[in-house]
């Protein structure tokens, strides 16, 4: 089987496994529809840094496991770490890190381990935009948030909020002014969360693409710089 059906099959049991059966049969039918129209909605968020000010630092226990985040800047230091690295994690991390991206890596050390395992972590970016295949430059004061992913079975244990915070340390440090993500408009939860973690929504993005590609409209350049410059 191809990695990108493995990738599929996975994400359809993450979303069974979240949000239910009905999840997934929503999803099923846009695969269906996606060679004749698909419309993809993703939110922009904005954080000003002043929140999780004081978890960027060491490491916190939590259900008898400590985490820690280490801090990689060149996808040439990778290789060293996996030893360390979760199977799980692995493909998806050293496919994604490239030349110009910074890691931030999660590492659990349950009760009774000198190492731990890495088992999360999200990728960075200064000074680009990204959504939905288009890439261009913005302030260089912005921090953008490419990807972040948690194993499976270590959900729930407060690796994210980690993460984000070791992030946001990262940023005060060097002279960032705010991060921006992106969120599909689908993901009522994970919206949700973005607000309650005091996450600032500036507008949409989006593309609408009809026969496979063949026609295709997008939130042009120009508004989403104007969004980002607000």
């Amino acid at each position: 089987m191809s990695r990108a059906a493995n990738d599929r099959r996975s994400y359809l049991r993450y979303l069974r496994e979240s949000r239910g059966v009905g999840a997934v049969v929503g999803e099923v039918a846009l695969r269906l529809l996606r060679p004749i129209y698909h419309h993809q909605r993703q939110a922009i968020f904005f954080n000003d840094l002043q929140h999780d000010a004081g978890m960027g630092g060491g490491a916190e226990e939590r259900d008898g496991a400590r985490v820690e985040c280490l801090t990689l800047l060149s996808p040439d230091l990778l290789d060293s770490y996996r030893d360390e690295v979760s199977d799980d994690v692995w493909p998806g991390l050293k496919r994604r890190f490239k030349d110009g991206r910074i890691a931030f890596l999660a590492r659990a050390i349950e009760k009774g381990e000198d190492r731990g395992t890495i088992v999360g972590y999200s990728l960075w970016e200064p000074g680009v935009f990204s959504a939905m295949g288009r890439h261009g430059s913005v302030a260089p004061d912005i921090l953008f948030g490419h990807y972040i992913y948690v194993h499976p079975a270590y959900r729930g244990r407060r690796i994210f909020r980690r993460l984000r915070a070791t992030t946001f340390a990262y940023c005060r440090a060097h002279g960032f002014r705010m991060t921006c993500s992106l969120t599909s408009t689908r993901n009522r939860a994970a919206l949700r969360a973005r607000v309650s973690m005091g996450d600032r929504e500036v507008g949409i993005v989006s593309r609408i693409a009809v026969l496979g590609g063949l026609l295709t409209w997008e939130t042009p350049w120009e508004e989403i710089v104007t969004l980002l410059d607000a």
